[in-house]
């Protein structure tokens, strides 16, 4: 390849920021896709993150264009860290980004150029994406923007996409400590003021692969919950909406779920305060207005935009009592009140627009208004965490009879080399079988120690310590729901044992093992004594990964969020449009009946001439 003069100290309209590593094999193509663009005056700005492969063999035949510029990292930082090096070298008037196993098409940087040349309103643009993976069907990707869905998860690839400098200098560039969905970071940083223009022409070609990227192989529910928490979705109102949530007791301890639920909803942006049926038995400090009043007094005070109730016995109860308010209502059921008769009576109610249920409920009830929504954890509080006791198991939760907790005391006093903790909350005045518990631990001589009532952060403390999480319950209670204990343990890294039936299964998947009776849970507990680092290493990080991506408050709570500004938005239109219905039929009758008349008195005439 031949010099190229005419590019010889020439600030270019183009920057191209080309990250690798470990590459050899295909960054050639990518290259020789730049140089066949039919748009000439680019310059390309390659970073080798550290490759050991021959990776700058294959560039180094292609520096004979004076476009290319070369960089190398001695030690691999990652993408992020690659990129923002490329951004400081660049100097073009627009920035585009190529990942090194990828290529462009040769038709797409003219038109996106054009385009954003003629449209000083927007300043970023992208095109579609062709896929190929392993001789499977190519196909295009391609979504018109919209910052809703992007916040919900990205559909805009990296080496689609064009913007101005302005962007960088305004923003900065990528966020290194997001060691992956760095991208996305960057795409609603660069959107968060000016929607995006997407293009539909195909702008590069994907190459789907099996080994090392540039992005190394940190966790990605972790990093996906952190992108998500930098960019909390906001109420598209002037004033917040406001909230009722109607609860048995609030705020009770052994009722987390609630509690996480509150804070994230809050953090959105709702107006929320609480109606309760009764004071709690294990209370904490809530800064949520509480009511205790007549409930259509409450409602009639603060005229909540939407009420949210927990449990679906408690909306049995509730619901007659706001019948004739049509106020938009949503439900969370949970497990043991999900039945036929309960959803029925529910979703009945027109001004009842969505119940939230566990997977293994929405597989059994075909209703249009059921919506499936996991438990959540509070990702501020647990936390990924790799110091751990690998000898110490725990259990927590309420100190109710069908938590099956004398079988956790038992199993410790078979297992004397781990250390057993109990850690109970009390619920519905149940101070005896409290007692009841540490006398059959007492006379059996079980090591285990029980703990009761402890605080939020001591529970934390301990769950982040503990390497095992056995969860224990009654065997004949098998629609047993999701319990949060566990995507809290899950969060921190921990095995978790549980009680085996197909929705426990299905919850706790590759980050643990289930058990049929005593003598199974002793041998997977005891089968840990012989594993290696790696297969902790394992069994950590399928914990955790399973953790964020599926119980994250802010992966599962962010379309409740959607949900309720649409309803809280909309709540008035079925009424006009039942009202206009009626109007409609009503004049058309009267226009039928003008009609009728009139033929009447013709169908008279004629008969009399």
């Amino acid at each position: 390849m031949s010099k190229n003069p005419k590019y010889k100290n020439q600030i270019p309209i183009l920057s191209i920021i080309l990250p690798t590593f470990n590459r050899g094999k295909y960054i050639l193509d990518a290259i020789e896709s730049i140089q066949a663009m039919s748009f000439k005056d680019w310059e390309l700005i390659i970073v080798d993150d550290g490759s050991v492969d021959q990776t700058n063999i294959a560039i180094s035949k292609c520096l004979v264009d004076e476009r290319i510029h070369y960089f190398y990292n001695e030690t691999n930082q990652g993408a992020s860290f690659a990129r923002n090096l490329g951004l400081q070298k660049s100097t073009g008037k627009y920035i585009s980004y190529l990942d090194s196993d990828n290529t462009y098409t040769s038709s797409f940087m003219s038109p996106a150029i054009e385009f954003l040349e003629k449209n000083q309103n927007f300043d970023l643009v992208y095109g579609a994406l062709l896929t190929s993976s392993h001789g499977k069907k190519k196909k295009i990707l391609f979504k018109e923007f919209s910052r809703r869905q992007l916040l919900k998860g990205n559909y805009i690839d990296m080496s689609t996409i064009v913007h101005r400098r302005k962007l960088y200098e305004l923003f900065g560039g990528f966020d290194e400590s997001i060691h992956r969905l760095d991208d996305w970071d960057l795409i609603l940083k660069y959107t968060q003021n000016n929607d995006a223009k997407g293009l539909e022409i195909v702008a590069a070609n994907y190459r789907t692969l099996d080994d090392l990227r540039v992005t190394d192989n940190h966790l990605l529910g972790a990093n996906y919950v952190k992108v998500l928490s930098k960019w909390p979705p906001r109420n598209i109102n002037v004033s917040p909406l406001k909230v009722l949530y109607v609860l048995n007791s609030y705020p009770q301890l052994s009722e987390s779920y609630v509690e996480y639920e509150l804070k994230k909803m809050c953090d959105f942006g709702f107006e929320i305060e609480v109606w309760r049926r009764q004071k709690p038995h294990s209370p904490y400090h809530s800064d949520i207005k509480i009511h205790d009043e007549d409930l259509r007094e409450v409602v009639s005070k603060i005229k909540p935009d939407l009420i949210h109730i927990h449990w679906l016995d408690i909306a049995k109860i509730i619901l007659p009592f706001i019948d004739d308010l049509n106020i938009p209502t949503t439900i969370r059921a949970h497990s043991f009140d999900t039945t036929k008769k309960s959803i029925k009576f529910c979703t009945k109610r027109s001004f009842v627009k969505k119940i939230y249920c566990f997977p293994q409920h929405f597989d059994d009830f075909n209703d249009a208004k059921l919506k499936i929504q996991n438990t959540v954890f509070d990702t501020k509080v647990f936390k990924p965490h790799k110091n751990k006791n690998k000898r110490l198991v725990v259990r927590g939760g309420a100190a109710l009879p069908s938590k099956s907790l004398p079988f956790f005391i038992l199993l410790a006093k078979e297992l004397p080399d781990f250390k057993f903790i109990l850690a109970v909350v009390k619920c519905h005045d149940n101070d005896d079988y409290i007692n009841e518990l540490k006398k059959l631990a007492s006379s059996i001589s079980s090591p285990v120690e029980i703990r009761t009532n402890l605080s939020r952060e001591s529970y934390t403390e301990l769950v982040s310590e503990a390497g095992i999480f056995l969860h224990t319950v009654e065997k004949k209670l098998m629609n047993v729901g999701m319990p949060t204990s566990i995507s809290e343990a899950m969060a921190t890294g921990c095995y978790v044992v549980a009680s085996n039936n197909e929705s426990m299964k299905r919850y706790i998947g590759e980050s643990g093992k289930t058990y049929n009776d005593m003598s199974e849970a002793k041998k997977i507990i005891k089968d840990t004594e012989l594993w290696s680092d790696h297969e902790w290493d394992k069994t950590w990080k399928n914990s955790v990964e399973r953790a964020f991506s599926k119980h994250a408050d802010e992966t599962i709570l962010r379309p409740m969020f959607f949900d309720w500004i649409d309803f809280a938005t909309k709540k008035n239109q079925p009424r006009i449009i039942k009202d206009l219905k009626i109007q409609i039929i009503y004049q058309s009758k009267k226009i039928a009946n003008s009609f009728r008349q009139i033929g009447r008195l013709l169908r008279g005439k004629i008969r009399r001439k």
